[in-house]
């Protein structure tokens, strides 16, 4: 290879790689209280459904976490192995379990549970403190869902 045809190989991959990381683009967060979900969170327990059902990693037998990036794509893991990966997004609006405005996540559906009438499942989120998520599903008979934040 001459070294001109090294010099435009090394040309292309840095502006290969310059073009990669300042497309980047963070999702749009409409209050600076939501900068908090951006981490990794320990699932404690979930209550709800029909019945009523409580569940947690003592009562299933399994640990899962969930990562918020701040490119908006959502993960799930159980026991350590990636289960879920969605594109999500941030407003604020309405929820069914309070009055006024609420933060509100919303995924994009995917896969078998798709529709072009349901394309979006949502959650209410709430902090307690600076450790500690609650997540709503914005269904009845949904689910609560409580996370700490991961060390």
């Amino acid at each position: 290879m001459t070294t001109r045809n090294q010099k435009l190989w090394v040309f292309a991959i840095v502006m290969l790689s310059f073009f990669m990381t300042t497309c980047r683009k963070d999702i749009s967060v409409p209050n600076q209280d939501l900068d908090k979900l951006f981490t990794t969170w320990n699932w404690v327990q979930s209550t709800g459904g029909f019945a009523g059902q409580v569940t947690s990693p003592a009562t299933t037998g399994y640990s899962q976490t969930i990562e918020f990036g701040r490119d908006g794509i959502y993960k799930r893991y159980k026991n350590g192995k990636l289960l879920d990966k969605f594109k999500f997004t941030l407003s604020e609006g309405t929820s069914i379990f309070s009055t006024g405005s609420a933060f509100l996540i919303k995924y994009e559906q995917t896969g078998i549970f798709s529709s072009n009438d349901s394309p979006m499942i949502s959650q209410s989120i709430k902090f307690s403190g600076q450790d500690t998520l609650f997540l709503n599903d914005e269904v009845y008979d949904g689910y609560s869902n409580i996370y700490t934040k991961s060390n």
